[in-house]
């Protein structure tokens, strides 16, 4: 501190008796350069949380980034102002981004359970139609007399031909209800997804065009008033049909 009013006082003589500044070249140590140095400008961070989602990639979001560090490397004085509305904004947008996806992934797995267990219903009856028509089959072996026991395999296997021709059927009849029911929900968690990506990516363009503009001095930082809302979308469930009997 001693050495920093003697800098001083020399320059005020420097001045009071020339009339001007007229210095001889000084040769300030690292220690007194470091202390007559203005304290660095801490700007709030402006990354967006680390989230457990997809990795969004769009160009036009990454130029405008760039163009925020720019601006903020350009015009210092502006940055408290500026990230003081809009870092609070983009927080929140990409926490709602983080709320709609996870929205639509928890409904489509829930969906998918219900879809699950919805079908065992009829796979048990139809694994039971099958294991009668065999064990009606096999009951033939029990019989003594070659006639009758060829007599009994004869007649069913007609009859149970018939049970697993329709058996087939109604398999098949299951499968495809069951594709279009997974269909259906896969169809959900597409739409719903990409709707909160869309709503993520224009909000977050809308607030990086407006802060690299107050950056840029060109616009006052807007009151709070004016800014980001977060709001949940209601993308509608998945309405699927119920089961019937086979």
């Amino acid at each position: 501190m001693t050495s920093i009013w003697s800098l001083l006082l020399f320059l005020g003589l420097a001045i009071g008796v020339h009339g001007k500044l007229q210095l001889p070249q000084l040769q300030l140590s690292k220690h007194q350069w470091n202390q007559l140095q203005l304290p660095n400008l801490q700007l709030p961070n402006l990354k967006v949380p680390n989230l457990k989602l997809p990795n969004l990639q769009f160009p036009k979001l990454q130029l405008l980034k760039q163009q925020t560090q720019e601006l903020t490397d350009q015009n210092p004085r502006n940055g408290p102002a500026c990230f003081t509305v809009y870092k609070p904004e983009l927080d929140d947008i990409a926490s709602q981004y983080e709320i709609d996806y996870t929205r639509c992934t928890t409904i489509y797995n829930q969906q998918t359970a219900l879809e699950d267990t919805k079908w065992q219903g009829p796979r048990t009856q139809l694994e039971e139609r099958g294991q009668y028509a065999c064990r009606t089959i096999v009951d033939c072996s029990t019989i003594v007399g070659y006639v009758e026991a060829f007599e009994c395999y004869a007649q069913m296997g007609t009859e149970q031909s018939k049970s697993m021709y329709a058996l087939s059927a109604d398999a098949n009849d299951v499968a495809v209800e069951m594709q279009e029911s997974y269909r259906v929900i896969e169809t959900y968690k597409t739409v719903c997804v990409n709707d909160a990506e869309r709503t993520y990516v224009e909000h977050t363009t809308n607030t990086y065009e407006e802060l690299n503009s107050c950056l840029a001095g060109k616009v006052q930082p807007k009151t709070t008033s004016d800014t980001f809302v977060p709001t949940t979308r209601t993308t509608p469930s998945p309405i699927l049909s119920t089961t019937r009997n086979y």
